[in-house]
């Protein structure tokens, strides 16, 4: 279902139900926000990379499940919280997250994919939201996470017409950070590979300020406390002296 894989300070973790282009089931939710619950406690995770496996990110809701797990309002609210659990917990991880988007990235896949803090994609990638088309409104943190990445001309066309955009438009609209013509999780591991070159600190917190800033949830304390943090950290001592003696920083995330 999910498939793990550490590498140093970098996580993978790889959708696999390719006989459903990795259509995401309740179980598959619950398994996300273990593993989202686990990787947000880990201090030494430097990066986390989503993928799917087959050649496709996720095909989005599984809905051969629909006819019980949303069978009427009160069995979608409960889907709804599955779903939403996920999300909190990915939003608890203090590393940055990585989408790598090969194939199809439908439905909620895509919103798992703008959950994420960068966005790398394959040629092949492809990006829709057809939620109208099946009779529903996406999911409240799906849409917002669209609107704030998006814009909202964006995601009032993605969410009205359940238009399909290929990788080019879809990067040339902002959805996708990095367009790569080889394999968006090779693009991604790179990609990972250079943010854990940076100290931890300074790396987490430039995450945290900017999600805090975005969201409208800036406490000016919290900032600065995010900034004393690193001016006082081991690893801002090292990175100096590094640089005076031209060699390159060992930080240790302290």
């Amino acid at each position: 279902m999910i498939e793990v894989q550490r590498v140093d300070a970098v996580v993978t973790l790889t959708l696999s139900r390719t006989d459903r282009r990795n259509a995401l089931d309740q179980d598959t939710w619950r398994a996300l926000a273990q593993h989202f619950t686990a990787l947000a406690q880990d201090d030494s995770l430097g990066a986390v990379i989503l993928t799917g496996a087959g050649g496709h990110f996720s095909a989005g809701a599984d809905i051969a499940e629909f006819t019980q797990a949303r069978a009427n309002a009160d069995a979608g609210r409960a889907y709804e919280g599955l779903v939403d659990q996920a999300h909190e917990a990915l939003a608890r991880i203090a590393a940055p997250v990585l989408a790598a988007v090969d194939g199809v990235c439908f439905g909620s896949g895509f919103g798992l994919a703008l959950a994420a803090d960068l966005r790398v994609a394959g040629t092949s990638a492809l990006f829709a939201i057809p939620a109208t088309r099946i009779g529903l409104v996406y999911g409240t943190r799906e849409t917002e996470a669209l609107l704030r990445v998006g814009g909202l001309s964006m995601a009032k066309r993605l969410l009205l017409t359940a238009d399909r955009l290929d990788a080019a438009a879809a990067h040339q609209a902002g959805l996708v950070d990095c367009l790569t013509p080889g394999s968006a999780l090779a693009e991604a591991t790179a990609w990972a590979g250079r943010i854990v070159d940076g100290a931890p600190l300074a790396v987490r917190g430039a995450k945290a300020v900017l999600t805090a800033l975005a969201t409208g949830r800036a406490d000016p304390a919290l900032l600065r406390q995010h900034r004393d943090r690193c001016l006082e950290s081991a690893d801002y001592q090292e990175a100096v002296a590094a640089f005076l003696a031209k060699r390159k920083p060992q930080f240790r995330g302290l």
